[in-house]
C-alpha cells in the first residue's frame, strides 16, 4: 500500500481549521507562518508520537507554497 493510499493521509487534516488539539501551539505556529518571509528561521516542532507535528508541518508547507509532496 502507497503513503497516498493510507488511511491516515486520506484522512489527514489539510487546513488551520481541520486540525484539533494544541490549540495554543498551532495559534503560535500559525501566526509564525502567516507572518513568514523567506530568509525567517524556522520552527522546530519537537513532541511525543501522534500529536500532530507531520499534519502541522504539512499545513504549513502548503500554506508557504512548498508542498512536501
Amino acid at each position: 500500500m502507497s503513503k497516498q493510499n493510507s488511511w491516515v493521509e486520506k484522512h489527514r487534516p489539510t487546513t488551520w481549521d481541520d486540525i484539533q488539539g494544541n490549540n495554543k501551539a498551532v495559534k503560535h505556529i500559525r501566526q509564525w507562518a502567516e507572518d513568514w518571509s523567506k530568509g525567517d528561521k524556522p520552527q522546530l516542532l519537537v513532541g511525543e508520537p501522534g500529536t500532530g507535528k507531520t499534519t502541522t508541518a504539512t499545513v504549513v508547507s502548503e500554506q508557504l507554497g512548498y508542498p512536501l509532496n
